[in-house]
């Protein structure tokens, strides 16, 4: 084993503790929604604003890997790197266990989660981010171009706009953007490996 291949295999597994909190909020929410036999009660609301919360956390934090993969040759194994990545992940896994409440019937209406708790959230993806990205982009095997490097700013102008905004349509939206471009990227990447063999 490399010591990138020991390296990636604990940031993978740190990582797989943040996407499983937000699947397991997801699914408990999602059981909580129905309703008991025979009940009357409405149950859970879980709105539009959390599940699109938790779908640009799950597309954002599996970036990482893909990132990460592509610098595989540049990144250094040693304590620094090791606590780089127990920082990242700690701060993603605070965020992501703040996307679902623990106890769902105590949050009938999950859009007022989701207003209690977004700044906290997306304020750990932006810092998060804007300590990364520049390493990532800085240890690429292709360097950084000025294009490269703008090509961010919208990305932190979306996260900035759904972190501030008190307008539920304006965060959806930017939620909405910031998710379907990395769902673009994906397939774009797919299309391109089936092209190429």
């Amino acid at each position: 084993m490399s010591n990138f291949e020991f390296f990636f295999s604990l940031f993978g597994l740190l990582f797989g503790f943040v996407l499983v909190e937000v699947l397991s909020g997801l699914v408990r929410t999602i059981k909580a929604k129905r309703l008991a036999p025979g009940s009357e009660e409405h149950g859970i609301r879980l709105g539009w604003l959390t599940p699109l919360l938790g779908l640009f956390i799950l597309l954002d934090i599996s970036s990482y890997w893909e990132n990460l993969w592509e610098i595989r040759n540049s990144v250094a194994v040693g304590f620094g790197t090791i606590f780089g990545s127990l920082f990242i992940t700690g701060v993603y896994y605070f965020a992501s266990s703040l996307v679902f409440p623990d106890n769902t019937e105590a949050w009938p209406d999950l859009d007022k989660w989701f207003w209690l708790h977004r700044r906290q959230v997306l304020a750990c993806i932006l810092g998060v981010n804007l300590i990364w990205i520049p390493i990532w982009k800085f240890l690429a095997p292709s360097g950084v171009t000025l294009i490269e490097a703008l090509l961010q700013l919208p990305y932190f102008a979306f996260v900035l706009i759904a972190m501030l905004s008190r307008n539920s349509w304006v965060v959806g939206i930017a939620l909405t953007i910031l998710s379907t471009v990395y769902i673009g990227l994906g397939i774009a990447d797919l299309v391109s490996h089936v092209i190429a063999s």
